[in-house]
């Protein structure tokens, strides 16, 4: 009565006071059941949160994933082996493979000319002969100035002929692989020795030296010439513009079908 007496002289809406009555009424069982039943939808709740997609899972730590990492216990020999058979190429030795196919492709280049290499080498000799005979004449000339300009004058003809006839061959200094370089060292000391051409040169301390290095770097040459002449494996095939006129006209009247 106590509670209908303070409801009754509330200042609340109708609507409010039936709702509070109605409660009033309601067993106590019945809110047992209710205050339950929010119990186990609230762990039910949880543990769906356990499992919620949204919730990223718990990753490794960089310990536990070096743990997981087995050790390759392969020898350098197993590995090198496994690494061909998948089709791995190791970079340096492809560089190296590439340059070793290039340099064979050049000496085959020389091989194709080899006379006219050895024509080159024998013509260079015979220019260094001719200045150590010179040398000496011009020496032992009453007018050693008259004597080395007549020397030069067809001398310098000589040199414009050779250079024409090595940048032909050699395509300007560029083909001959490893011979192509000595050969250029070889032409710049010939430079150097011309570059102090005169009549007193005889008298040089280093003029016979000179020559000597000369001689030497010639015989360099010789011999990696003899090198290409006898390796088999060595391709050839006849330059461009080396065949005369008689045999082109040759291949040309071979050449053609005979009519019927």
């Amino acid at each position: 009565m106590h509670a209908q007496a303070e409801i009754g002289s509330s200042p609340l809406p109708r609507r409010v006071l039936r709702c509070a009555k109605a409660v009033e009424k309601t067993p106590m069982r019945l809110f047992v059941s209710v205050i339950a039943s929010l119990l186990t939808l609230s762990s039910v709740a949880c543990d769906a949160k356990k499992d919620d997609p949204l919730v990223p899972a718990k990753t490794k730590s960089i310990g536990e994933l070096k743990q997981d990492v087995k050790e390759d216990t392969r020898t350098p020999e197993e590995l090198e082996k496994a690494r061909r058979e998948a089709g791995f190429v190791d970079p340096a030795e492809e560089a190296k493979a590439n340059i070793a196919a290039m340099e064979k492709g050049e000496r085959e280049f020389v091989k194709s000319r080899l006379a006219k290499y050895r024509e080159m080498t024998k013509g260079l000799r015979g220019h260094l002969d001719a200045i150590e005979k010179g040398a000496k004449a011009w020496a032992k000339a009453k007018k050693p100035q008259a004597a080395f300009d007549k020397f030069n004058k067809g001398y310098k003809e000589d040199k414009k002929e050779f250079m024409v006839a090595y940048n032909d061959l050699t395509e300007n200094g560029i083909r001959g692989g490893a011979i192509a370089a000595t050969l250029a060292k070889t032409l710049r000391a010939w430079g150097d020795v011309n570059n102090d051409l005169g009549p007193e040169i005889g008298k040089a301390e280093n003029f016979d030296k000179s020559l000597t290095d000369l001689r030497a770097l010639l015989g360099e040459v010789d011999k990696e010439l003899d090198a290409i002449e006898k390796d088999e494996t060595l391709k050839t095939e006849e330059p461009e513009g080396d065949k005369s006129d008689g045999d082109k006209k040759s291949e040309k009247k071979g050449g053609k079908k005979k009519g019927g």
